[in-house]
């Protein structure tokens, strides 16, 4: 990780250097996501529905249903009881809470 050290005598210095290690920790964060499809992914696209018709459907967000999808934060067990209810059998709660898990099987994973 580089991380640029700038010494200015100014008061907002300190949250500036801050802020450039955020910004560089988010990069290399995103530089080495996976990329594979979670299963809730994988079931959205098999039933033919758009992130905006499954996330009307739950009553969110769309952006709130794309983070999900992409794995970048866990739906609470009530949302996550929604969404396989509306999957009817062919998702269940294990898939949609940890989907690292189901990902890596289907890979040929040892998990």
């Amino acid at each position: 990780m580089h991380v640029d050290l700038i010494h200015v005598n100014a008061p907002n210095t300190y949250f500036y250097f801050l802020a450039r290690i955020d910004f560089y920790l988010f990069v290399e964060h995103t530089r080495t996501m996976k990329t594979e499809n979670t299963p809730l992914l994988e079931a959205r696209l098999a039933a033919g529905l758009t992130q905006k018709d499954l996330a009307v459907s739950l009553g969110i967000d769309q952006g709130h249903l794309s983070r999900i999808e992409r794995n970048l934060c866990q739906p609470k067990s009530d949302l996550a009881a929604l969404i396989v209810s509306k999957f009817k059998g062919r998702l269940d709660e294990l898939k949609i809470l940890y989907p690292e898990r189901y990902m890596d099987r289907a890979k040929g994973g040892k998990k």
